[in-house]
């Protein structure tokens, strides 16, 4: 949104407040603010970032510049003018689940906090994908998204690359369990965290990643090691390091009988494992 400004407003028409970290001067101070702004680029864009916080505390403070282009301070009225005015929630993953729904015991609730006569003034509105597929209503994904390991793959190379044009060095076992495991539980933040975690050793090995309490993948362990498990390994390669270094497990020995090194010369697949690393999938993942 922020590069869109750019293009659309100019490099100084931009404006971010973070709401949940607001008080009540806080909130008068910003909209000074967003006037002083008027008066510099003529049409700013603001960003109100967690509106939605303090069980929509805020919302009833946003009706008015939102409607007359006005807000008060004390007995004195003053006049914002002409802006762009962008908000950016958190409690629920569509519009269409902001708030909750009419026939349930916090409408009431909602209602005095102005939701509805906030919604009512609103323009338009965008669903943001994260990288995880979308949700239905009934909680499950949904078969259409089929773009969601689009999404992570954008992510993860900003996240790992920036704005740099050059070919993202990864070994592809890594990068596929990356795009094609099911679920991220905290969306963008765990790649984020993951990434930062890959990003200083993708050149050089072995590779950094978080402790088992404290993993940020938060996934289960079994979709990664089947992700992984469609590539061979073996005990001098880079990706036999990465793949002990993203789970934590032991390297097996091949002396106990029946029992075979997935890392090993033999080239096993990763899908051989026995019942040392079968034990592992009780992780306790952060």
């Amino acid at each position: 949104m922020k590069q869109i400004s750019e293009e659309l407003f100019g490099k100084d028409a931009w404006l971010e407040f973070n709401l949940s970290q607001f008080s009540q001067n806080d909130l008068i101070g910003a909209l000074h603010q967003v006037r002083d702004k008027v008066l510099e680029v003529g049409i700013p864009v603001v960003s109100w970032d967690e509106f939605d916080s303090k069980n929509y505390h805020w919302l009833q403070y946003l009706l008015a510049p939102m409607q007359d282009g006005r807000f008060q301070e004390g007995q004195l009225s003053h006049r914002l003018g002409s802006c762009v005015f962008i908000f950016a929630g958190g409690t629920a993953p569509t519009y269409d689940l902001f708030g909750p729904q009419s026939n349930s015991e916090d409408w009431n609730d909602f209602k005095l906090s102005k939701g509805p006569d906030f919604t009512s003034r609103l323009d338009g509105y965008l669903n943001v994908l994260g990288p995880n597929t979308r949700l239905l209503p009934d909680g499950g994904d949904d078969p259409l998204d089929t773009s969601a390991p689009i999404r992570r793959a954008l992510l993860l190379r900003q996240f790992l690359c920036g704005s740099s044009e050059d070919r993202l060095g990864i070994d592809y076992g890594l990068l596929r369990m990356l795009l094609t495991v099911p679920r991220l539980t905290n969306g963008a933040r765990s790649l984020q965290k993951l990434a930062q975690s890959l990003k200083p050793a993708l050149s050089a090995l072995p590779i950094s990643v978080p402790h088992h309490s404290s993993r940020c993948l938060l996934i289960l362990p079994a979709q990664c090691l089947r992700q992984l498990a469609r590539r061979r390994f073996t005990a001098r390669s880079s990706q036999g390091v990465v793949a002990r270094k993203i789970f934590g497990f032991p390297r097996p020995s091949t002396s106990q009988a029946g029992q075979h090194d997935p890392f090993g010369p033999e080239h096993r697949p990763m899908g051989s494992f026995n019942p040392i690393l079968a034990r592992q999938s009780s992780w306790k993942l952060m």
